[in-house]
């Protein structure tokens, strides 16, 4: 019988660990895997056979999408296993890997803070750290497999259906059993945690046409509309209710849309998206920086493609401008 394990497994972030979910099936399979360190593939180990399992016999590792804390373990249970890994192809795991275009990602994060108005001499602090987590935090990864391709994964019991849910990430996906109704969320919906989407850097030249809060609020409207029972999120415990956390995800944007049409109407003046993040944050350091250059970046296009802000580029750096 067809059996779903919630493995919690520790990641060095605020939410403390990243839910892996191993399927004990004659196809064994593991969903994420959270990031490569010690006592993030014991975690797994140890979750699996507390449940009569191997990590050398996972068949199938299914990648809800492609950051780190999902990712970083891939590579490493892929070769203890010969695991097959499915990832969509706008969120390869490679470019993330030891081996794979490391300086090629480097730059994609290099002209995306220049892009936001970041200051000069914190970029290079930005980018080595990039370079770093990567190294440190994911395993390399010489083959994947990718789920855009497929449209569903067989099980003893049921059937995983693969649905594109374009919003956190380009390549974000959720996994829908339609038999039971449990929804296997990735990142695309907490039970706690509000989080804007972040645009992944280089992602508006390599994925024509995605606009990530406009994806994020498609993604959402086609969530909503499924008979879900329950919800198997990325982080967190499992929960019931899921049109009443979309509706607070939306309502979150919505919010946040104005709070930033309001500053810009407010200072009348040329912005770019490091000095927005400035006023929506009373502390912007570090890493937190993508975060918050993110945000504002995410919601200034859609203001801008609403009409409520104009948008030019001058000297590498977008530039906005509240329009009546």
């Amino acid at each position: 019988m067809t059996t779903i394990h919630r493995i919690e497994v520790p990641i060095p972030y605020p939410v403390n660990w990243t839910n892996c979910y191993y399927i004990e099936d004659s196809v064994p399979t593991l969903i994420d895997t959270g990031v490569n360190l010690p006592e993030a593939f014991d975690a797994i180990a140890s979750g699996i056979r507390k449940h009569h399992g191997r990590v050398r016999d996972i068949r199938r590792i299914i990648v809800t999408h492609g950051h780190i804390d999902h990712v970083g373990l891939a590579g490493r249970i892929a070769d203890a296993s010969a695991a097959e890994v499915f990832v969509h192809q706008w969120e390869t795991v490679r470019a993330y890997s030891p081996g794979g275009p490391l300086e090629e990602k480097a730059e994609d994060f290099r002209r995306f803070f220049v892009e936001a108005g970041v200051p000069d001499d914190t970029i290079p602090q930005l980018i080595e750290y990039v370079i770093t987590r990567n190294k440190t935090l994911c395993s390399p990864l010489s083959l994947e497999s990718p789920l855009n391709a497929v449209s569903s994964f067989t099980f003893d019991d049921f059937n995983l259906r693969v649905i594109h849910t374009a919003g956190h990430s380009p390549g974000s996906v959720c996994l829908f059993d339609e038999t039971h109704g449990d929804l296997f969320s990735g990142d695309t919906l907490f039970p706690e945690v509000i989080s804007d989407p972040t645009i992944e850097s280089g992602a508006e030249g390599r994925l024509p046409g995605f606009v990530s809060i406009t994806s994020h609020h498609a993604s959402l409207d086609l969530i909503e509309s499924l008979p879900v029972n329950r919800v198997l999120p990325g982080h967190g415990a499992p929960f019931r209710d899921h049109e009443k956390r979309v509706r607070k995800i939306r309502n979150h944007q919505h919010r946040r849309s104005r709070q930033i049409f309001k500053i810009m109407q407010d200072r009348g003046q040329d912005m770019n998206q490091f000095m927005v993040a400035r006023e929506l944050y009373s502390e912007l350091n570090g890493w937190d920086i993508f975060y918050g250059v993110s945000t504002a970046r995410g919601h200034l296009n859609l203001l801008h493609e609403q009409g409520s802000v104009a948008r030019w580029k001058h000297g590498g750096q977008y530039l906005y401008r509240f329009q009546d």
